[in-house]
């Protein structure tokens, strides 16, 4: 069995998620215009990775559903209820809004919920370590690696998390810039 991915909408749906379920993988589309390098990033996850769609009950997360849908196969989804969505002030929709036993009920129900994957993960003294963070010309090394490993360029923290959701080690990311810092 796969381990998942959700793929939600943004920042704060992915924050709601992970305040309940940290060992959670997440992608954020960051709204309906989905860059390439995300659509990229979900088909090299699609090999490890069962992917799975958790977006807003409202049209434009039908339209993300779609687009993703229709770019990459046999993905998974998760639909709620617009009223279990609901912001408090009933303005808002969005999976940032759900409570959390409600979340909790949505992802348990589809059997979405899944510990990370095991082995060792790249941390932030291994970024440091290998010129990937701290150092003068870190973000052009991560965009190169970025564009090498299919995940896009990144800040420090999304690509950690994207290179251990594919479980790429320090030793892959050596071996790929030749042990350079």
């Amino acid at each position: 069995m796969k381990p998942f991915v959700y793929v939600v909408e943004g920042r704060h749906d992915a924050a709601r998620i992970k305040a309940g379920f940290p060992q959670a993988e997440i992608v954020v589309t960051n709204g309906t215009h989905i860059p390439d390098e995300t659509f990229v990033l979900l088909e090299k996850l699609k090999e490890t990775h069962e992917i799975v769609l958790l977006t807003d009950p409202d049209h434009a997360g039908e339209k993300i559903r779609r687009k993703i849908a229709h770019r990459i196969e046999d993905v998974s989804h998760i639909h709620i209820e617009k009223t279990d969505a609901v912001s408090k002030n009933g303005l808002k929709i969005g999976v940032e809004h759900m409570e959390p036993t409600r979340l909790k009920s949505a992802l348990e129900t589809t059997g979405r919920i899944v510990p990370r994957c095991t082995g060792q993960k790249v941390d932030l003294s291994d970024m440091i370590r290998l010129g990937l963070s701290h150092t003068e010309n870190s973000k052009e090394k991560r965009a190169h690696l970025g564009r090498v490993f299919g995940i896009g360029s990144t800040n420090t923290k999304a690509f950690m998390n994207r290179i251990n959701m594919l479980g790429i080690s320090a030793e892959d990311i050596e071996s790929r810039t030749g042990g350079k810092q």
